[in-house]
């Protein structure tokens, strides 16, 4: 197919080539047709190198034919491409059209057209070094106003005498056509910029003062480039001179004369002013502070700068620079006030007064648009950060308003400018706390930020943290109407202010109730998230830790300093975790009062909150995974029970729907403390006996709503006995709402009169509290993970309806022993349950954990096509022995699940299809 192409576009390149120009007619025209096709082949990657080859020659022996000139520019476009392409070409392309350029530009009848693409072809192959650059020169010099601009704009490329290039650039920067002045001052500013060394002053000094007479051009673009040239030339000239006071003078010069351009009627020339002044690199303090005001100073009236002493004298008045970034900051557009913003940003910052006046113009920045408060505020921040600057309250105001501007990139600007700023006083202090906690109200997706702000300021100015932390006291803990924020952004951020401003001094660690350090620790999980940039989790959890070790009585072994600088990856990280937990827990018990209010959505949020704690402190604590899963556990009940109270207790008219929900959560509140009870060991006697009041409140809430549960009482007998007997023997003291149940009883036996009387069962529910759990390292979780072998998604297990399927399964077993009694339950489609009891002295091998296989048979297979099981593993609760389950072979006691449930599909190797064949 390539070759086709090529032949036939030879072909028409070859006929047209035959003709002469005196059979001038349409027919020996090179079509575009033709050349579009020549263009496919040379771009296509696929197409040889020989067909390649073919092409070159075509076009240069085509371009050397004098039939068709006007197609020449063409062809420089195809050899162009074909160069780009493929490269390993260009060397026969110089060689070949070298001699033509040269003749093309030398001939004063060509067309210049056709010499610059010609030139243009060799700049792309890199063969003009061999070009005499007076032959190129000359270029300019034809009647052609768009070749000259294209040369001058591209003259550096070419290897052009620095002398030469400079002398042709100055004589067009004169040139009647203001596009050709403009490619002129650009070529200029490009010699400048490339660092090439012009030794002759004069030369610098005439592109200088041609550029400044440009400045008054009346064309914009042309003053537009004149700015450009005279900050390049200018900047040139002045760090040539050796003499510092000169230098001064001169740089003072330039800054004056662009300071000219700020008034200018064009947009883009008054932004192009701007961005060259912030490129000087030295100004006297006298003209600096002269640009922030208005009024002309007393030191400028009779300043006058001499740009520098020479046969061409400028003088300008300093007076020139009066107000400069003022007007700059009050232009009626954006990109000029954008621009005054980030050249005020690049100037150097000389003293303070300098930096405060700079600060106080900048407020026109911020009423701006986005882009330009946005670039308003980095320059603040660069002043700040120049230590220049001593921030009034008037200037803190100022910024506290972009805290709550709806661009959260200008926010995110305010937060980092914040953490850099030293606040003049208590006052300034609680307004911007108060600032940043209402932004984190109004921004929830700025909680990071936001946190890390308070907690770099609260390490700044630790003594006025601790002060107005004493006003949001109330906020934090709850009080006896309910009136509590403590799941809110806001408080979590005083939590930041609180840990921040004691973490730092010791001296203010101990004015911070313990009580703030236990509600910082339930929110772990969200504060470690938000300041995991500046302080890594171990840190924290080593310091909450600390706090609660220090305020038990124990922080004669530790101090803080040690436990901060040994944090991370040390032998103590088992005991922060373990107290990091107990701190969530004491929390949970103090938010409990939320319930007892009627708050409960605010104890539902902040039991989620403290659950993310916990899941970060699980994430890399391994060895307290039991602890960490027996709290977790915990939260789980106690938001049940939450939900249960709000429909029980807070709701005073409870609807049948309502009703309807308190039975199911009910039936989830058993089971969650079935599990509880059961799937732990190691507890403490103090803990069972909370699990115990635990299920006394259930069992009564159960007796207590209208859909009686038939043996809810027995259990609740059956409970309070053990109860009774912990009590007794084991002289524990109980609670008020465990000595109320034993005031209702009678010789240590409870009535179901007694325990579902109204009156009663209100006094019962208004003593009951949740106790602190006290939580140690030796709990540990029981649980299972069951694996099918042989199975996946794809590749279901085969069966034979009617005959018995056997499951091959890998079991593991976590704190198990061999006194607990394990069943594998077997379910199909929710109505056919089957048990298998696992014996552990079979199965249950040596190690922690034990892990084994066996062999599951199923023998109810159901005719059809394919079938799922779901499999879970249970334990019997042994001391429930209410019998719950019927029929012969199954547990005889209430399991509770140690495993996650899963499914396993089957495929029937008899399908009904072979049946009918």
């Amino acid at each position: 197919m390539e070759q086709q192409l090529w032949r036939e576009t030879e072909e028409k390149f070859n006929t047209s080539n035959l003709i002469g120009d005196s059979n001038n007619n349409n027919n020996n025209a090179i079509s575009l047709q033709t050349l579009s096709s020549c263009r496919s082949l040379i771009i296509n990657p696929s197409t040889s190198n020989l067909t390649i080859s073919s092409i070159l020659k075509t076009l240069i022996h085509t371009l050397f034919s004098s039939n068709h000139r006007h197609y020449h520019h063409h062809i420089f476009s195809l050899l162009s491409t074909l160069s780009f392409h493929h490269p390993s070409f260009s060397p026969s392309i110089s060689s070949s059209i070298l001699s033509l350029s040269s003749s093309l530009i030398s001939d004063p009848s060509s067309s210049p057209r056709l010499a610059a693409a010609a030139l243009s072809l060799l700049l792309s192959i890199s063969a003009v070094d061999d070009l005499d650059d007076s032959l190129l020169v000359s270029l300019c010099f034809r009647p052609c106003m768009s070749v000259r601009v294209w040369f001058l704009n591209n003259a550096l490329k070419f290897s052009i005498r620095p002398n030469l290039l400079l002398t042709v650039m100055l004589g067009f920067s004169e040139d009647p056509i203001p596009c050709v002045r403009k490619a002129a001052l650009e070529g200029l500013v490009r010699i400048c910029d490339s660092g090439i060394f012009v030794e002759d002053s004069a030369f610098v000094e005439g592109c200088y003062f041609r550029a400044v007479e440009l400045l008054g051009d009346q064309h914009d673009y042309v003053r537009f480039s004149a700015v450009r040239a005279v900050r390049a030339w200018g900047c040139m000239h002045a760090e040539s001179k050796p003499e510092e006071e000169i230098k001064g003078t001169c740089f003072n010069g330039v800054f004056l004369q662009i300071c000219s351009m700020v008034r200018d009627m064009n947009v883009e020339v008054r932004v192009e002013a701007f961005t060259a002044l912030g490129k000087i690199a030295y100004i006297s303090g006298d003209i600096l502070l002269q640009t922030m005001s208005k009024r002309v100073l007393g030191t400028i009236k009779e300043k006058q700068s001499l740009a520098w002493c020479s046969s061409h004298m400028h003088k300008i008045h300093a007076s020139v620079a009066a107000g400069l970034f003022v007007h700059g900051l009050e232009d009626e557009y954006s990109e000029v006030q954008q621009a005054a913003c980030i050249s005020l940003r690049m100037l150097p910052v000389i003293s303070d007064q300098f930096a405060s006046e700079a600060v106080n113009i900048l407020k026109y920045g911020l009423h701006g648009d986005t882009t330009v408060r946005l670039e308003a505020l980095k320059t603040i921040h660069h002043i700040v950060l120049s230590g220049c600057l001593k921030m009034q309250e008037e200037n803190i105001d100022m910024l506290l308003g972009t805290l709550l501007d709806s661009s959260s990139e200008i926010r995110s600007r305010a937060f980092n400018l914040l953490e850099s700023v030293k606040l003049p006083g208590l006052k300034v202090f609680k307004s911007t706390v108060e600032s940043l906690l209402k932004s984190v109200d109004m921004y929830p997706k700025s909680e990071a930020q936001v946190f890390c702000t308070l907690f770099s300021i609260g390490q700044n100015h630790g003594n006025y943290a601790v002060r107005i932390m004493e006003d949001f006291y109330a906020e934090i803990e709850p009080s006896s109407n309910g009136k509590l924020g403590c799941n809110r952004p806001r408080v979590v951020g005083l939590l930041v202010l609180a840990i921040s401003a004691s973490m730092k001094h010791e001296k203010h660690f101990i004015r911070i109730p313990p009580w703030i350090f236990s509600y910082a620790a339930a929110y772990f999980g969200r504060i470690s998230l938000a300041l995991r940039d500046i302080l890594d989790v171990d840190s924290l959890l080593a310091y909450l830790s600390y706090c609660n070790w220090h305020f038990m009585g124990h922080s004669e072994t530790k101090t803080r300093s040690d436990i901060l600088s040994a944090a991370k990856g040390q032998q103590e990280a088992s005991e922060h975790v373990l107290s990091a937990v107990k701190l969530i827990l004491q929390t949970v018990e103090r938010l409990w009062k939320l319930v007892k209010c009627g708050c409960t959505d605010e104890m539902i949020k902040a039991l989620r909150y403290c659950k993310e704690s916990l899941m970060t402190v699980k994430a890399g604590s391994f060895a307290h995974a039991g602890v960490v899963a027996f709290a977790l556990q915990y939260i789980r009940i106690v938001k049940i029970l939450t939900e249960v109270w709000e429909i029980f207790v807070v709701s005073k008219h409870c609807l049948l729907s309502e009703i309807g929900d308190m039975d199911l959560l009910l039936g989830k509140l058993d089971k969650a403390l079935l599990d509880f009870r059961y799937r732990f060991i190691g507890l403490s006697e103090n803990v069972e006996l909370i699990i115990m009041e635990l299920l006394l409140l259930n069992y009564l809430l159960q007796l207590s709503s209208p859909y009686t549960h038939g043996k809810a009482f027995h259990k609740l007998c059956t409970v309070f006995s053990y109860v009774c007997h912990l009590r007794n023997a084991k002289s524990i003291a109980c609670s008020d709402f465990v000595n109320q149940f034993a005031e209702l009883s009678y010789d240590g036996c409870l009535s179901l009169e007694a325990t579902r009387n109204p009156i009663q069962l209100k006094k019962l529910l208004d003593l009951f509290l949740l106790k602190e759990l006290g939580v140690s390292q030796g709990i540990k979780h029981i649980k299972a993970d069951i694996c099918v072998l042989g199975f996946d998604s794809v590749s279901p297990l085969q069966f034979i309806s009617g005959l018995p399927v056997a499951i091959p399964l890998e079991i593991t077993l976590y704190n198990m022993t061999n006194d607990h009694r394990l069943w594998l339950k077997i379910t199909l489609n929710d109505k056919l349950t089957e048990y298998f009891f696992l014996d552990m002295e079979e199965y249950g091998g040596p190690g922690e954990p034990r892990q084994f296989k066996c062999t599951l048979p199923f023998y109810r297979t159901p005719e059809v096509v394919a079938f799922t099981l779901r499999i879970s593993m249970g334990m019997e609760c042994l001391y429930e022995d209410l019998h719950l389950w019927n029929g012969h072979g199954g547990p005889k006691h209430a399991l509770t699940f140690i495993s996650p449930e899963i499914e396993v599909d089957f495929s029937n190797l008899k399908t009904p299809q072979h049946d009918e064949c």
